[in-house]
């Protein structure tokens, strides 16, 4: 996921199955924070973790999409 910080795949579960986490910008801005730790306000991972949240929350494709579109937005 990115290079050097392996347990970010544990951070996003934690978010979203602990500290009820649904939204990408959430988990990115609010959570951990990587929205203002990267220059490019991770968008280089975002895709990755709305994938994984798709799985952990279910979304169809059409929510996957919309939180992407909303993330990079903000």
């Amino acid at each position: 996921m990115i290079a050097g910080r392996p347990e970010i795949w544990a951070e996003v579960d934690y978010a979203v199955e602990r500290e009820m986490a649904v939204r990408v910008q959430d988990v990115l801005i609010r959570r951990l924070h990587l929205f203002y730790e990267f220059r490019d306000h991770a968008q280089g991972v975002v895709t990755a973790v709305a994938g994984r949240m798709r799985k952990l929350l279910g979304w169809d494709e059409t929510r996957e999409a919309e939180e992407l579109r909303d993330y990079f937005k903000a």
